[in-house]
């Protein structure tokens, strides 16, 4: 018997990370519109290796208000305790205050009506405490700022979100803070080094910020973002329905309806050179030539294109590609390649979900596909 279309929606929510990263967001902000981008897409397939235990160590660069924290620590948490009850969290940033914003917004959405329709995971009563919760199997989220205490206390997954605030950036005590901090007390939190993993998300604010201090230590892999491409880039990335590969050109801004050319030359104009390079462009060196327009007064951008182009490294090879053709996927995990469009699209009318009714090419998450056609190109199954 065929499933239903409300099923196909759970299966596919429970499956696809980027999906899911959507319709939390609906969730909690049914005030505000939710604007896919392929940034997002690059996210979830790299969170995702994190809970299959293929990606350790993580860091995420990316500029302000482009959903880094909704995507990292409100919905991922909650999608893999769903996954997995028994998982242990450990998320930790600048502030007490930021981190039980960040644990409250993920409860909430654990203890939603959409939620449970999805998942069997229960918060355990009387342990639902925003700063400590835990689940009926034993999974855990705690929530704490740089130099809480931590004693006693271990985690399977460690999230560093905003470690140091901007203002305090060019402070050096603060900085040699926050990364003595790491050395001594947070890296020795995984409840097993060998299989636990750590992400670090943040906007770059010093050239010996936290990222470049860990990677003095060891190798991570790092997804650094700017708000404008400073050359060609390509993203491969594997989703539920096989292997994708995201482009980006030269002068791209990352993500127009989140911040717009004009909004980040704003930026650009209002704040000093270095804090721009090192926020916006992840790049707290130097600023980069294409900034400038000769005369230091603003910056100039090719046309947006349809095609567009990324960097990315395999075997040691810096390697670019072009295209612009649609998206193709299947309507579910395991299944062969077919066209979203003409699967998911036609399959239903209503859903168990709140807010979720409608044809199926409306529901949330679905959409996120859907948008990216004119950035991604589909690879075959492996």
């Amino acid at each position: 018997m065929p499933a239903s279309p409300a099923n196909m929606y759970a299966d596919l929510l429970r499956h696809d990370l980027c999906a899911f990263i959507h319709r939390s967001f609906v969730e909690l902000n049914p005030q505000n519109p939710f604007h896919p981008g392929w940034h997002i897409e690059v996210i979830a397939a790299k969170l995702d290796e994190v809970r299959r235990g293929h990606c350790k160590r993580l860091i995420v660069n990316l500029p302000p208000r482009h959903l880094k924290s909704h995507a990292i620590s409100i919905a991922f948490p909650a999608w893999v305790l769903g996954l997995e009850p028994s998982k242990k969290f450990l998320s930790v940033t600048y502030g007490q205050d930021l981190s039980d914003d960040l644990a409250r917004k993920s409860r909430t959405l654990m203890m939603s009506e959409f939620y449970q329709g999805l998942f069997d995971t229960r918060l355990s009563r009387g342990r639902e405490a925003v700063a400590d919760y835990e689940t009926t199997d034993g999974g855990c989220r705690l929530s704490t700022s740089v130099r809480g205490a931590l004693t006693g206390r271990g985690a399977d997954i460690i999230i560093v979100d905003d470690p140091l605030k901007a203002d305090d950036a060019l402070s050096e005590s603060l900085r040699r803070s926050v990364n003595e901090w790491w050395d001594n007390t947070l890296r020795t939190r995984l409840n097993n080094a060998q299989t636990g993993s750590i992400i670090i998300v943040m906007q770059r604010l010093h050239a010996d910020d936290l990222v470049a201090h860990v990677q003095e230590q060891e190798p991570w892999d790092v997804l650094s973002l700017p708000a404008l491409a400073e050359q060609d880039e390509t993203y491969t990335i594997s989703t539920p329905y096989g292997r994708n590969r995201i482009y980006r050109k030269e002068g791209e801004i990352l993500h127009e309806a989140l911040l717009s050319h004009s909004a980040l030359e704003a930026q650009r104009l209002t704040i000093k050179d270095y804090n721009f390079t090192a926020q916006y462009q992840q790049n707290p060196n130097h600023p980069p030539a294409s900034l400038s327009n000769g005369n230091g007064s603003g910056f100039t951008v090719p046309m947006k294109s349809r095609s567009v182009s990324i960097r990315y490294f395999k075997a040691g090879i810096l390697r670019t590609k072009i295209a612009s053709s649609p998206i193709s996927v299947s309507a579910r995990p395991g299944a062969s390649k077919i066209s979203m469009h003409s699967s998911l699209m036609s399959i239903g009318t209503s859903s168990i979900f709140p807010g979720s009714s409608g044809p199926l090419k409306s529901w949330p998450g679905v959409i996120v596909r859907l948008s990216s056609s004119l950035k991604t190109k589909p690879l075959e199954h492996p």
